[in-house]
């Protein structure tokens, strides 16, 4: 079964989830704001085997007003380290804005590893607490189960991150150059530069 069989519909649910005159804000700006778009760029510290180490992150996507305080949607993910291993997926986000200048978000998703193709999903869970749609600090855990018929065995990989985000129209010049970074380490890496 081909891993990317759900990005079409993915591209459906985004494109059509509102109407086309739909008003965005990166922020929460007023009750005319209907439709929220997620772009952010991360740069973490990751905790599990083999020990503390750097990871990128960019997450993408947009979400739907439920109300004046709240929203909700889908946002892929993308994520990678200096190891180097490449993950990306997709999940949901939940917004909670507790006043006009702070918001909590939380973030469930699906990442399949890009360089194992018989490995499985990883579940990917992130918080952040973050100031207007601009600077957030972020948190989140990966677990993937390897052990016998899906079971928790010796095999399981846990990683824990920590890190700062940069959101809003800031985010897409913090995924990119997050990107470009872990894509230098990488190469780095794999030439045994570092």
């Amino acid at each position: 079964m081909h891993k990317t069989h759900w990005y079409p519909a993915l591209l459906a649910v985004l494109a059509t989830a509102t109407p086309l005159q739909a008003q965005i804000c990166y922020s929460r700006t007023g009750p005319h704001c209907s439709l929220v778009p997620v772009t952010e760029g991360a740069l973490l510290m990751s905790f599990g085997k083999p020990g503390i180490s750097w990871s990128a992150m960019a997450r993408a996507g947009a979400l739907l007003r439920l109300g004046s305080n709240s929203a909700a949607g889908v946002v892929g993910m993308f994520l990678a380290d200096v190891e180097p291993r490449w993950r990306v997926g997709a999940g949901l986000r939940y917004r909670r804005w507790m006043s006009p200048v702070v918001r909590l978000d939380g973030d469930a998703a699906l990442l399949w590893d890009t360089e194992v193709t018989d490995a499985p999903p990883r579940l990917a869970v992130f918080g952040s607490v973050g100031w207007g749609d601009r600077v957030a600090i972020t948190a989140g855990v990966e677990r993937t189960a390897r052990g016998a018929r899906g079971g928790i065995g010796p095999g399981d990989v846990t990683v824990r991150h920590v890190g700062v985000s940069l959101g809003g129209p800031y985010g897409v010049v913090a995924g990119l150059v997050t990107g470009i970074i872990v894509g230098v380490a990488t190469a780095k890496h794999e030439f045994h530069v570092l």
